[in-house]
């Protein structure tokens, strides 16, 4: 087993890794935690007149999923997972 390490270019190393960065992109474009924060503002109007509720108590909920989000990344980061 050899310990030789490989010095790759800027472009070489692009060349050959731009798959997982193009998927890691994607991924962060439209995952499940980023899609509500840039979606709830089309969502307001409807929900606002199908259960008549202020715009106010409607975006606490979407609040409250994303502190929910965080303190279960902060749990798993000390928990040791």
């Amino acid at each position: 087993m050899s310990n030789h390490i490989t010095t790759l270019t800027a472009v070489q190393e692009f060349k050959s890794g731009w798959r997982v960065l193009l998927v890691a992109a994607m991924g962060v474009t439209c995952g499940i935690t980023a899609v509500p924060i840039y979606t709830i503002g089309a969502f307001v109007g409807p929900l606002y007149t199908h259960l008549c509720r202020t715009s106010c108590r409607l975006l606490n909920g979407s609040l409250w999923a994303q502190a929910g989000g965080l303190v279960v990344c902060v749990w798993y980061f000390y928990s040791g997972w």
